[in-house]
């Protein structure tokens, strides 16, 4: 089928604004991660805090995550979004906030045996 030139046109405006967006996107993921990085170069240096009363508020806000017996509890597997928050979050760890890699265990497996179903 030939296309007429207009139709071209605009397939080609298309994806010159699709070009654009992706160089946003990428252009404000650097400049948010370079931020982050100077927020948490300025928490390691100056104990933003105090290490102890952070960790703390950390373990405590995962803690509501788990069940009587310590582990992450069955209600979240269900819950992808979820999941997806918590797998973020997990990756903000601290030396010594076993918690946190808990959840990246945690959340690592139920999403991979997700995508296994999805995918078999």
């Amino acid at each position: 089928m030939i296309m007429d030139k207009s139709e071209m046109h605009a397939q080609k405006l298309h994806l010159i604004d699709a070009i654009q967006r992706l160089v946003v996107m990428t252009v404000m993921n650097i400049m948010i991660s370079t931020l982050l990085l100077s927020v948490f170069d300025f928490l390691s240096v100056f104990d933003f805090f105090g290490s102890k009363e952070l960790r703390l508020f950390v373990v405590n806000v995962f803690e509501k995550f788990k069940d009587d017996e310590g582990r992450f509890k069955a209600s979240l597997i269900n819950n992808v979004p979820g999941m997806l928050n918590l797998y973020k979050a997990a990756h903000f760890a601290i030396h010594g906030e076993d918690i946190l890699d808990e959840a990246l265990t945690f959340t690592t497996t139920h999403l991979k045996s997700m995508v296994s179903v999805d995918q078999g």
